[in-house]
């Protein structure tokens, strides 16, 4: 069945008055007329004004043959003509033009002859519809009749071929491919889509029977069956078929053929397939895929399980796949039902997990819980899933893996940490009970050897003095440190927060080869509450890394701060910063995770940042993390701030024995200042500014340092320069003595900072002033006065 081209000519619009008038009819002809032989301008036709015609006239037959070939094919030719052989000449072009097209060719003369055989007969043969001659005087009236008549005809078929027109385009752009066969099983139908598909032409396509056109590989047979089983049953067959593509691509369509019987009584069997490939393709990859997964599931140790909530907020299982799980192989037994696992879950846990709120799609649950096995032993799992939701409602999608040796392990290495960590507080320990023990010790052996001679009451009662110094020392290191063993049974013991950061400070110097300037900041002075071990711990760890992180860089890097503040809400914040290689983003959030390290294998436990957060969580506070890569890492541990009430309500420092470092070249002057400070402070002795930095760089600081202004290799002032760019915070509790000031240079070094000198000779009151002075200063206490002159009667 060929398509009908659209016209050239439309149907014309009709008027308003048309509109009104229901009686006028509907039908509408297209009419070419061709003058051959006589130039006559008037048409017998008429003007063509009437509704129901659309006239048009040619004088040349290769103008109307060009309007043809263009699409514009007229439903009558009117061929006006007397010379049989012009006449039978443009009725063979126009057949030739028309190619088929059902356009009536109608040749008409005024003379006789047009009757005569000699006339009609090659016209006819040539495609001609009817000859016929006109009188002149009846001619338009009687052609108009024929073609009214006509018209009439062509519009009552016009809407059925006009709907045939519409169903053949809308099957034409179908993605699907539409064919019918007759019962023969000849194509007499076939949409684009099977002819793009075939390779061949609609007109090469039919009367093709299904053996001739083999559109599956070596298939036909089985397509003649189903063409046969339909043909002769009735029913309708639906079926998966391999069709092979003219560029000889293997395409898989799903094939639907229905009996039908025209009206001509005659069987045909129509076909509709849709490819499938794709589908088909995703089906198998979603059977191969599960496949995999099955295989995945049946072989690795973790359990697959779906889970959905009662409305008692209870858990059923309405899914369980067990994998080689040591120690759950009966629940891989078909006997174990999936709800029989719940049982499994320590009661405490599943209670726990029952009661967490997620209950929203796209919900993430990662936890763990106890679980028992097999063999009655309680078991680790760690479980990841998700919620989904689907027609039945939110259901979780998740997995569980076996944790357990992975927990002894983590429980193992913090143990082993600990000790480690306990170890290093040991060391620092000795080293700090070692020196006043000495003291202790070696004035005892003095007096013990001199028992029975004669020594002076002055040098008992000094030595004697000296030795409950240290011991007095080594109380209070006892005392800063009474907390290591606190379990949390009683109260918390409260810690003064400069202390720990000194300690730590310490232990790390003492520990590795530390060669950071470490910086200390500390305004007024804070309590926290907590073990004091614990505390120390957790500042070794992350002043273990930061001084990690600045090793090899150069000397302006090698720094790292530790300031000590309090923020609103009474905390109080250790922030620790460096300035070495820092951490990438992925790095930087697995940080604090158990036994994440960056370093070799061997070589670090992965729980120093995890301990220390740990610790700080456990005493109420926090630990965060910055870091910006090649810039460096900050890490602030906040922690709950103890505040300290007299019976006046007012918060206070409980009374502390505050440090000196004393310096001068001659023993004698370092010998008289100690005795005159002993009763009140901590006296620490040097005799070289070089001696006074290696106390510093080991970690230790004073709340005051004494020295002399003009000492050999170094002065108090090139001293006083080196502390200000590497201990600034020291430097600011730094004061003078001197016996004069006997060069320009020392006058102005004095005349810029005069309220911290104290000119020889002095007295006790007047050095414990400029003592307590220049600790107030560097505690940003109140400034001090002038510069203070001793009087005769002092050292």
């Amino acid at each position: 069945m060929s398509p009908r081209p659209e016209r050239y000519w439309q149907r014309r619009p009709l008027s308003s008055r048309g509109f009104a008038l229901m009686t006028q009819p509907s039908f509408f002809l297209n009419v070419a007329e061709l003058l051959l032989q006589f130039r006559v301008r008037r048409s017998e036709v008429g003007d063509g004004e009437e509704h129901w015609l659309r006239h048009r006239v040619f004088e040349a037959l290769e103008e109307l043959l060009a309007v043809i070939v263009g699409g514009g094919a007229p439903d009558v030719v009117l061929v006006r003509a007397d010379d049989p052989e012009l006449a039978t000449e443009a009725v063979r072009a126009l057949r030739a033009a028309l190619k088929g097209q059902p356009t009536r060719i109608w040749v008409y003369g005024a003379r006789e002859q047009v009757l005569e055989e000699a006339f009609w007969r090659p016209v006819y043969e040539a495609g001609a519809d009817d000859v016929f001659s006109w009188r002149p005087e009846l001619a338009s009236e009687r052609l108009k009749l024929r073609l009214h008549a006509l018209a009439r005809r062509l519009d009552r078929r016009s809407d059925v071929d006009h709907a045939m027109e519409l169903v053949r385009k809308t099957i034409d752009v179908l993605p699907h491919a539409v064919f019918i066969r007759d019962a023969s099983g000849r194509m007499v139908f076939c949409n684009d889509f099977v002819s793009t598909f075939v390779g061949l032409s609609e007109q090469e396509l039919l009367g093709t029977g299904v053996s001739e056109v083999v559109i599956g590989p070596e298939d036909f047979r089985h397509q003649e069956q189903g063409f046969l089983a339909v043909l002769q049953s009735g029913v309708p067959l639906a079926r998966e078929e391999e069709w092979i593509r003219a560029d000889g691509e293997s395409r898989w369509f799903q094939v639907t053929r229905v009996r039908i019987e025209g009206s001509d009584g005659r069987l045909y069997v129509v076909g509709l397939a849709s490819d499938i490939t794709r589908v088909r393709t995703l089906a198998e990859q979603i059977h191969e895929r599960d496949q995999v997964l099955a295989q995945i599931n049946e072989h690795m140790p973790a359990i697959v399980f779906q889970l959905e909530r009662r409305a008692d907020r209870s858990f059923e299982v309405p899914y369980l796949r067990v994998g080689q799980l040591p120690g759950f192989e009966k629940l891989r037994e078909l006997s174990e039902t999936p709800e029989r696992a719940l049982l499994r879950v320590v009661s405490e846990d599943l209670a726990r997990l029952e009661a967490e709120d997620n209950d929203r799609p796209g919900d993430l649950w990662r936890g763990k819980f106890r679980m028992i096995d097999d063999e009655g032993c309680v078991r680790w799992m760690s479980g990841h899933a998700s919620a989904k939701q689907g027609p039945e409602g939110l259901r979780w999608y998740g997995v569980l893996s076996d944790i357990t040796e992975r927990e002894l392990m983590e429980e193992r290495l913090a143990m082993a940490d600990r000790l480690a960590s306990l170890g290093t507080l040991s060391s620092g320990l000795a080293h700090e009970i070692n020196n006043p023990l000495t003291v202790v010790t070696s004035n005892l052996d003095v007096l013990l050897r001199g028992a029975g001679q004669e020594v002076s009451p002055e040098l008992q009662k000094e030595m004697l003095a000296s030795a409950r110094e240290g011991a007095t020392r080594i109380g209070a290191v006892v005392d800063r440190l009474r907390g290591v063993n606190w379990s949390g049974g009683s109260e918390a013991p409260a810690n003064d927060l400069r202390a720990i950061v000194d300690t730590a400070v310490r232990l790390v110097r003492q520990e590795r080869s530390f060669k950071a300037d470490v910086r200390v900041a500390a305004g007024a002075r804070l309590w926290v509450d907590g073990a004091a071990g614990s505390l120390v711990q957790a500042l070794v760890n992350v002043l273990t890394n930061s001084a990690e992180a600045v090793e090899g860089l150069s000397e302006e890097r090698q720094v790292v701060e530790i300031v000590l503040a309090e923020e609103a809400g009474g905390r109080a914040v250790v922030t620790v910063r460096d300035r070495g290689t820092g951490m990438g983003e992925g790095v930087r959030k697995r940080a604090r995770e158990p036994f994440f390290t960056t370093r070799e294998v061997g070589e670090g436990s992965g729980l120093g940042l995890y301990s220390s957060h740990a610790i700080a969580e456990a005493l109420g506070g926090e630990l965060t993390l910055l870091s910006q890569e090649g810039v460096g890492t900050t890490v602030r541990i906040v922690l709950p701030a103890e505040g300290r009430q007299e019976e006046g309500g007012e918060a206070v420092s409980p009374e502390r024995r505050r440090s000196v470092l004393v310096i001068d070249d001659e023993l004698a002057i370092v010998e008289v200042i100690a005795r005159l400070l002993k009763q009140e402070f901590d006296v620490f002795l040097a005799t070289s500014a070089q001696e006074a930095l290696e106390r510093l760089d080991e970690g230790e600081r004073f709340d005051a340092i004494i020295s002399d202004l003009m000492m050999p290799q170094m002065s108090g002032m090139a001293l006083l320069e080196v502390m200000q760019e590497r201990y600034p915070e020291q430097a600011l509790r730094m004061g003078f003595i001197s016996g004069g000031l006997y060069t320009e240079e020392a006058q102005g070094f004095v005349e810029e900072r005069p309220e911290r000198l104290l000119i020889k000779p002095f007295d006790a009151r007047q050095l414990r002033a400029l003592v307590e002075g220049v600790a107030r200063q560097g505690e940003g206490g109140s400034e001090m006065g002038g510069t203070r002159r001793g009087s005769a009667g002092g050292a």
